[in-house]
């Protein structure tokens, strides 16, 4: 069976998520980082917006198996995810001096942020 691909994801339905730092730099080689990933999805979890199946974090990409059950206000958990890891890691590299390796040409893009790729697979016949 042959799954397609796109770049969106809904609420409900379980997902095979990844995400990959621009240009594969190694910024989830640091255990703050992957332990900044691992609180903000436990965070998501006991207030209830996500039920996480499965993740695997490596130093230039990250995958969960995981579903969004409901918007955290206006955001989807997807959203918050990326936008509060974004920020945080964006913090950490400024007191480190090295966010300059991981800025974006952003000519293509609304704003100047740290980039990520993002994947989704639907899984619905994954038991629940």
């Amino acid at each position: 069976m042959q799954i397609q691909r796109k770049s969106y994801s809904e609420i409900g339905n379980t997902y095979f998520f990844t995400a990959t730092i621009h240009n594969w730099l190694p910024l989830l080689a640091c255990n703050q980082n992957k332990d900044l990933i691992i609180n903000y999805l436990n965070e998501l979890s006991v207030r209830g917006f996500i039920k996480l199946y499965s993740f695997v974090i490596m130093p230039t990409h990250l995958h969960f198996i995981w579903q969004q059950l409901q918007k955290n206000g206006k955001e989807t958990p997807q959203g918050s995810f990326l936008k509060y890891t974004g920020h945080e890691f964006l913090k950490i590299l400024k007191q480190n001096g090295s966010s300059k390796l991981y800025e974006v040409n952003a000519a293509n893009k609304k704003r100047n942020t740290l980039a990520t790729k993002q994947t989704f697979n639907t899984y619905s016949n994954l038991k629940r």
